[in-house]
């Protein structure tokens, strides 16, 4: 029996030719060449090896899009390197003169019919196609399976590996609806239900291979079920014109269909619907449990926040000065405060019956001032030194020991500049300063007030100019200039002065007079301007205050990065300056040592000298000698002082470079304090009125965040709150509305 004559077959993708045993006929292997699996049939001996299609590259293959004529089995043909783009757009012209003369042909059989691709490649291409159509659809009916929750993303990702991994093996294409079922993820009836809702099943043509449905859309015919986007609701839309309203079942089996179970109306209100009794436009068919938001966030002091440093405002606004409330005291390490969280509210259900988690509260934070530390976790504040805590107006918490000065700020204690609180049992006289945590006194005479904290004065403020982090109150304001980042809260009157707060100025039975005044959350005054008095300017709902703090402290940082930069210039001249120093030591020492070289030798010579008795030669060395060394005296005082010079500039470089790093803390530290004011305001609202008790007088400018008015006349007990109106065209348009108290 003679041997048996091996086959000879080859890749139908790229045309390889393959010698194998005739055991292996009709077995699948993979073409060594491009990866495509075929099955091993023996090639007639006459059919020659198809040449190689000229690889395309990738952007090739994307070239032919949809806006082009070109098909998918175009694109797939360039992609595999059956063909180029200019063959196929070849192809597709004569395809397009043939359908002018009647006769319908395929793209496939065209290329095949001019020999630019086999049978075979038409086969692989025609595959992949389905392959593409399919997964098309099947990723559709994955997501419609996560979304009712037939089935995980971990499970459709698997579903449609096997896809890939039967297509590779076997050239079929299997659905994943038919994958999920029989592993079991999914029943039957979840899958015809996912089917008929993609409209898949009427549109199979008869051979088997599916179309492609419109996905847009997820409508039946004469009715159309809306899903809004937090899947809170669905609503029922009929079509205007229909011959045959849609029956309850058909409403039911397309919820049923989409996975709405939860929250749908009764059947009695769907018929209703259906009946024309609802009357027209969407009607709600499905409505699911909102959640309910836990309370807010927020920050409980363990101290007393207003120890009325001034006194106790009595009901009408008056000031007890006698009373003046406890001042709180804390040791190193106290707790100040803390964040309370709220309950995690309630959580809700949607239309598919999933759990919805209630929204997040906003988080608040705990801000630190000087004295304070924040806990690692950053929910509690305790104090990092003994004295008085405080609470700032921007939320800031710090804590300051006490300075007390028995009598005035002048002449014999000067300026006064403390991190704590200063208090003054007497006056800030005229031409000095104080800066400090925070201020009590008993009067301020032109002097000028920076504070972080409060400025609490028992008496009244005159030509003085203050700026306070936190609440100024006082008993009268005269001729003085005054920002504060807190309240502004005034017993008797408030005369020729300039006043921005970032909180309330509140003047209840007191007067304002030839004054200009801007409250970001509003002013109450018992009397603004008179007969004779000049003009005021109220100006409310802005926070000018804020915005000028934080203009100020920018200022500082590029005042202080000048400094810095300046400050490593001078090191740079430095170390410049230590280097000429120390090349010159180099030289110096160089000399030095050769001198040293030269006595060494002159020194042995002599005493060969004095063995022969040579006088003349003897005092001539000794000559040399004394000139030898009074050069290296000379030269070792030269040394001396660069060596010391070198030691100053060491130290001034040491020194310079401290600079910078101190000021890159106080930059840092003052960027801080610029995101803490700014966040602070935006997150503070303003509120646009003027409160008067008694008369307001005519001329009064009154001006809001939008909107400003004149006063034409003097009005008594109003309300002036800026408000938003419509113009007769409804455009919206801000005007200051005066009404009574």
């Amino acid at each position: 029996m003679g041997e048996e004559k091996a086959i000879i077959s080859g890749c139908p993708s790229c045309g390889s030719r393959y010698k194998v045993p005739p055991g292996f006929h009709g077995k699948t292997l993979s073409c060594k060449k491009c990866g495509t699996p075929f099955k091993l049939i023996e090639f007639p001996e006459n059919q020659t090896k198809e040449p190689m299609a000229r690889p395309a590259a990738d952007n090739k293959a994307q070239a032919i899009g949809v806006d082009d004529p070109c098909l998918v089995i175009g694109r797939l043909v360039v992609k595999y390197c059956y063909a180029d783009e200019v063959q196929v757009r070849e192809a597709l012209a004569f395809q397009a003169k043939e359908k002018q003369q009647g006769r319908e042909k395929s793209l496939g059989e065209i290329l095949v019919s001019k020999g630019t691709i086999s049978p075979d490649q038409l086969k692989c291409v025609i595959s992949v196609q389905q392959l593409v159509d399919a997964r098309q659809l099947d990723v559709r009916f994955g997501s419609i399976a996560v979304q009712n929750g037939f089935a995980g993303d971990e499970d459709i990702a698997n579903a449609l590996e096997v896809q890939k991994r039967i297509f590779k093996e076997q050239r079929l294409v299997k659905r994943i609806g038919d994958i999920l079922v029989e592993a079991g993820t999914m029943s039957p009836e979840q899958k015809e239900g996912i089917l008929e809702r993609q409209k898949r099943l009427a549109e199979m043509s008869p051979s088997g291979e599916p179309g492609r449905p419109d996905t847009s859309a997820d409508t039946a015919k004469d009715f159309e079920i809306t899903v809004s986007e937090d899947g809170l609701s669905a609503s029922l839309s009929l079509e205007k014109e229909i011959p045959v309203r849609p029956r309850l079942n058909d409403i039911k089996a397309a919820l049923a269909a989409r996975g709405i179970c939860h929250g749908v109306v009764d059947d009695q209100s769907i018929e209703s619907v259906l009946n024309g009794e609802q009357g027209k436009g969407p009607f709600k068919i499905a409505q699911g449990t909102a959640p309910v938001q836990g309370g807010a966030v927020i920050i409980r002091h363990l101290f007393n926040t207003d120890p009325l440093k001034v006194g106790q405002i009595k009901e009408g606004g008056n000031i007890d000065f006698r009373e003046r409330g406890p001042v709180p005291q804390v040791k190193q390490g106290d707790l100040l405060a803390e964040k309370v969280f709220p309950d995690d509210g309630i959580p809700g259900l949607d239309i598919y019956g999933r759990e919805v988690s209630p929204p997040i509260s906003k988080d608040v934070k705990l801000r630190a001032g000087k004295g304070t530390k924040i806990s690692g976790d950053g929910t509690k504040l305790y104090a990092d030194i003994p004295g008085r805590p405080e609470l700032r107006a921007d939320g800031r918490v710090y804590v300051f020991s006490d300075l007390e000065i028995d009598g005035n700020v002048d002449l014999k204690t000067g300026h006064v500049d403390f991190q704590g609180h200063v208090v003054v049992s007497g006056a800030v006289q005229s031409g000095f300063r104080v800066k400090g945590g925070s201020l009590t006194a008993n009067e301020v005479l032109k002097a000028e007030v920076e504070t972080a904290g409060d400025v609490a004065v028992f008496g009244g403020i005159i030509g003085a100019t203050i700026r306070a982090g936190g609440h100024v109150r006082a008993r009268y304001i005269h001729d003085s200039q005054i920002e504060a980042l807190g309240d502004i809260v005034v017993e008797k009157e408030i005369i020729d002065s300039r006043l921005e707060s970032s909180g309330l100025c509140s003047v209840k039975k007191g007067h304002i007079l030839s004054s200009q005044v801007q409250a970001k959350k509003g002013i109450e005054a018992a009397q603004v301007g008179s007969d004779s008095s000049r003009q005021c300017h109220l100006i409310v709902g802005t926070n000018e205050r804020a915005r000028n703090e934080i203009e100020r402290l920018k200022r500082s940082i590029t005042a202080k990065k000048q400094e810095k930069k300046g400050l490593e210039e001078r090191v740079q001249e430095l170390e410049k300056e230590s280097q000429g120093v120390q090349s010159q030591i180099g030289v110096l020492a160089q000399e030095q040592d050769r001198a040293l070289v030269n006595k060494r030798k002159l020194l042995a010579k002599l005493d060969e000298v004095r063995k022969t008795g040579a006088a003349d030669q003897m005092d001539a060395m000794n000559k040399l000698l004394e000139t030898l060394d009074q050069e290296i005296g000379e030269r070792e005082k030269s040394l001396d002082s660069l060596l010391e010079s070198q030691e100053k500039i060491a130290e001034q470089i040491s020194a310079s470079q401290q600079e910078p790093r101190r000021l890159d803390g106080e930059i840092a530290a003052i960027e801080d304090e610029v995101a803490s004011i700014a966040e602070w305001a935006q997150a503070d609202k303003g509120s646009s009125f003027v409160k008067v008790y008694g008369s307001i007088y005519q001329y009064t400018s009154v001006k809001g965040i939008y909107a400003t008015m004149i006063l034409p006349e003097t009005h008594s007990r109003v309300l002036i709150k800026e408000i938003k109106t419509r113009t007769a065209d409804d455009k919206p348009e801000w005007k200051m509305k005066i009404s009574r108290l």
